[in-house]
């Protein structure tokens, strides 16, 4: 089976956006305090951009992304990253390979959860300019995601060990080219698996 999209961004960096509502998920993992739960993409995807740049279109296509979590010792329905996620292994339709950067400079990436059964509501808040994307083939271009303040994304967490996003909308800006918005799709593992929520 050939590897299908998973973030749909539409300006080539890592977007993620929607608003957390009110009700929060309870501490309920029947893995122990201090855990560390890994998150990579599901097997035979990719992660894959795609949006606009100076208003043309192109898609890119990164085979790695992991992440991790040290679940709380206590309930909680927020925790942070132990650091921003990775991509790697990325080309795009123009022909060049790309290099996606995450960083921590403005805040940390922060997971929260709401809902009382599955499928769960996981968001990944991206900080403020958490990420840029840069192509070989484009040159003196640099997009950023979030540019202006943070931004979530909300996936469906099934309540085992997969997260699954869809349609999720961000801003982005170029620097030396243009753009300004995303879309985003992703199906995202988390090992061991944490249950029901994953925190």
């Amino acid at each position: 089976m050939p590897r299908h999209r998973k973030f749909l961004v539409a300006s080539l960096a890592m977007g993620l956006a929607v608003t957390l509502g009110t009700a929060t998920a309870v501490y309920a993992t029947s893995l122990p305090g201090g855990t560390t739960v890994t998150a990579a993409l599901k097997a035979g995807t990719d992660m894959t951009f795609q949006g606009n740049i100076d208003s043309v279109s192109i898609t890119v296509s990164c085979t790695t992304f992991t992440g991790s979590a040290t679940l709380p010792n206590s309930p909680a329905s927020t925790i942070d990253l132990n650091g921003p996620p990775t991509l790697s292994g990325c080309t795009d339709t123009s022909g060049g390979s790309d290099t996606v950067t995450t960083n921590s400079t403005s805040g940390p990436w922060v997971l929260s959860t709401k809902g009382k059964k599955a499928p769960y509501k996981l968001t990944l808040t991206i900080p403020k300019a958490g990420a840029t994307f840069a192509s070989n083939v484009i040159p003196g271009c640099v997009i950023t995601a979030a540019p202006k303040k943070p931004v979530k994304v909300t996936g469906k967490y099934d309540g085992t060990n997969t997260d699954t996003v869809s349609n999720g909308k961000i801003a982005t800006k170029g620097a030396g080219c243009t753009s300004t918005t995303a879309e985003t799709d992703a199906s995202v593992v988390f090992s061991p698996s944490p249950g029901p929520p994953p925190f």
